[in-house]
C-alpha cells in the first residue's frame, strides 16, 4: 500500500509517522511468501524462516487447520466425558468430591496462566511489528522472545509441552501430508500473525497479510484453507470482519488451477441434500453484497466438462435464490457454459500440449 495511506492511518491515531517504521512494517509484507518481486522476497525469506519461525511456534502449539467440525466433534466427546463424569460424581462421597474439585480448580488455573502467557506473548509481538524502527525490529523480536523463556523454551524444558507440540505438528502434517514442513510452519505463522496483529495493525497491512496467507497454491494448503475460511472459532481461524476479503482473496486461487475444485467445493451436498458448504460460507458471509463478487470470481475460471452438472449449477443457484442475486446466477451459468464449450474446441489440444512438456 502507498505510503500516504499509511502516513494518514497513524495522524489519525495522533501519532508521529517515521519512514522507518514504515519500512519496519513493509519489510513484514515482504517476508509474506508469494506476495512481491522475487529478488525481494528472497531478501526477507531467510529472516522470515530464521528469525519469526523459531518465535512464533511455540507460542501457538495449535495449528490453523481445526474446524468447526473438530470442534464440534471435541464438544460431542467431552459432553460425553462430562456426562460420564457426572454420574461417577453423583457415586463418590462428600470428601472424594471436594477433593476433586480441588484438583479441578488447580488445573483450571494452570489453563488460565497458559492463555495469559500467550496472551502476553501476542500483545508484545503485534507491538513490535507496528511501532519500532526498522534497524531495531530484529533485535526487538529477539528481546521479546528472550523475556518469554517460559513459552519459547517450551518445547525444550517441558516433556508434557513438548509432546502436545509433537502431536500438534503430527496432526498439521498428516492433514497436509503434501506440502513442505516449512510452507506449514509460513502458512501458520502468517495466520498467528494475523490473529495477534488484527487489532493493533492498520487495515492495510491486515488485509496484506490474509492476501499472503490464501495465495499459497499447493493442494493441501488451499483445502486447509477452505477449513480455515468457514472456522467460526476466531482463536484458529480468520475474524469475522475480515471473512469477506479472506473469501475474495481464496477465489482469486482460481488462476491457480484449482477453481473446478473450489465450485465443486461450494455445491458440495451432504446426506440430507443440502449445501453444506455454502450454508456455512453464507453464514460467516452473512449475506452481505460481496457475496456477488465472490461467487463471479469463483466461477470465471470452472470448467465442467458434463451438461449433468451444469444442470447441478442451475439447481444449486436456483435453491439460494433469496441470497444470489438473478443477474449474478445468469453471469455465472453463461461463464460456465462458455468454459464448457471452450474445453471441448480446444481441451484434446490443451492436453497434448501438457504432455509435450512431460
Amino acid at each position: 500500500f502507498e505510503k500516504k495511506q499509511y502516513k494518514q492511518y497513524w495522524q489519525k491515531k495522533g501519532k508521529e509517522y517515521k519512514e522507518e517504521e514504515f519500512e519496519a512494517s513493509s519489510g513484514l509484507i515482504g517476508v509474506l511468501i508469494d506476495s512481491g518481486e522475487r529478488e525481494y522476497v528472497e531478501k526477507y525469506q531467510k529472516i522470515f524462516d530464521e528469525k519469526v519461525l523459531p518465535f512464533i511456534s511455540p507460542c501457538h502449539h495449535k495449528s490453523f487447520v481445526n474446524n468447526k467440525e473438530q470442534n464440534e466433534e471435541i464438544n460431542k466427546e467431552e459432553n460425553i466425558k462430562k456426562k460420564d463424569e457426572e454420574e461417577i460424581d453423583a457415586q463418590l462421597d462428600a470428601n472424594k468430591k471436594i477433593e476433586k474439585d480441588k484438583n479441578e480448580e488447580k488445573q483450571e488455573e494452570g489453563i488460565l496462566d497458559e492463555a495469559q502467557e500467550r496472551k502476553q506473548a501476542d500483545e508484545k509481538l503485534a507491538n513490535a511489528l507496528v511501532n519500532i524502527p526498522s534497524s531495531q525490529y530484529w533485535t526487538v523480536i529477539q528481546a521479546v522472545r528472550v523475556s518469554l523463556p517460559s513459552l519459547t523454551s517450551t518445547s525444550q524444558s517441558s516433556s508434557s509441552s513438548s509432546s502436545s507440540s509433537s502431536i500438534d505438528q503430527q496432526n498439521l502434517q498428516s492433514d497436509l501430508q503434501e506440502a513442505s514442513v516449512i510452507e506449514i510452519k509460513r502458512h501458520s505463522s502468517l495466520l498467528n500473525i494475523y490473529q495477534c496483529t488484527s487489532m493493533n495493525a492498520t487495515p492495510q497491512i491486515r488485509n496484506l497479510a490474509m492476501s499472503a496467507l490464501f495465495r499459497f497454491t499447493s493442494q493441501p494448503i488451499f483445502e486447509a484453507n477452505l477449513k480455515l475460511l468457514l472456522e467460526e472459532n476466531a482463536e484458529y481461524g480468520i475474524r469475522l470482519q475480515d471473512v469477506h476479503h479472506a473469501a475474495y482473496y481464496l477465489s482469486l486461487q482460481s488462476t491457480s488451477g484449482q477453481a473446478t475444485q473450489l465450485w465443486r467445493w461450494l455445491v458440495q451436498k451432504d446426506l440430507s441434500g443440502a449445501y453444506i458448504n455454502f450454508s456455512k460460507l453464507l453464514k460467516r458471509l452473512d449475506g452481505m453484497r460481496l457475496l456477488k463478487y465472490f461467487l463471479e470470481s469463483a466461477s470465471e475460471y470452472v470448467v465442467l466438462q458434463s451438461d449433468a452438472e451444469i444442470r447441478e449449477a442451475e439447481v444449486f443457484l436456483l435453491a439460494h435464490s433469496k441470497s444470489i442475486l438473478a443477474s449474478t446466477a445468469s453471469i455465472i451459468l453463461d461463464q460456465l457454459q462458455q468454459n464448457k464449450e471452450l474445453w471441448e474446441s480446444h481441451g484434446d489440444f490443451v492436453l497434448n500440449w501438457l504432455d509435450s512438456l512431460n
